[in-house]
């Protein structure tokens, strides 16, 4: 049991040291930031909904809805001195916690590329090169000219696996993923940013 609590509190230590190039001003900022966010909301994946507003000193009132069984938080958080809104997200039927989403919108593509590059800079530090499937047509990591690509794709994405802890609920045969992406609006030519770390199916 000791060598497990140990285990733990060295990850985590290993989360916040890789994750601290994250978000560098995050003090004048006065926002809670992915150093905390990511082991607060990993070890509560499959917990119910519930349970999590709890431990978050919440209630579905502090809470906008945002999809299926999605909730905003009322503060938005930090990536890479980049503020995002924040959504959790719960299985429809069952209430239980499967993901967190970090989202932003922008209409200045200039911005929303800085943005999510500062982004994919982090994630490539903290996790290492990305787990996504190479011949995959919209990867930001291959596109020489990401507008140029945009224009033809009109999203761009990478993906990371992520470690699972054993002290964690989440359900043997799962994986839990992050999957960055950039989507172009075409509706409003306004560009949207989507950090999601979610608990899926394992791929084959």
């Amino acid at each position: 049991m000791k060598s497990i609590k140990l285990g733990f509190i060295i990850f985590l230590c290993m989360v916040v040291s890789l994750l601290s190039g994250c978000t560098k001003q995050v003090h004048s900022l006065g926002k809670r930031d992915i150093n905390e966010a990511f082991p607060l909301y990993s070890a509560m994946l499959f917990e119910q909904k519930n349970t999590v507003l709890q431990k978050l000193k919440l209630s579905l009132d502090d809470l906008q809805e945002y999809g299926v069984n999605a909730y905003t938080l009322p503060d938005q958080e930090v990536i890479a001195d980049y503020s995002y809104d924040v959504d959790l997200c719960f299985i429809k039927d069952t209430d239980e916690f499967y993901g967190f989403h970090y989202r932003a919108n922008t209409a200045d593509i200039d911005l929303a590329f800085k943005q999510f590059d500062a982004a994919i800079s982090c994630f490539k530090e903290t996790y290492g090169e990305p787990s996504t499937y190479p011949g995959l047509d919209n990867r930001y990591l291959d596109a020489e000219n990401v507008k140029d690509k945009m224009s033809v794709t009109n999203s761009l994405v990478e993906t990371w696996e992520l470690p699972i802890l054993t002290e964690w609920k989440i359900p043997s045969g799962l994986h839990y993923e992050l999957r960055a992406g950039i989507y172009h609006e075409k509706q409003d030519n306004s560009y949207i940013i989507l950090l999601a770390f979610d608990v899926t199916a394992k791929r084959n």
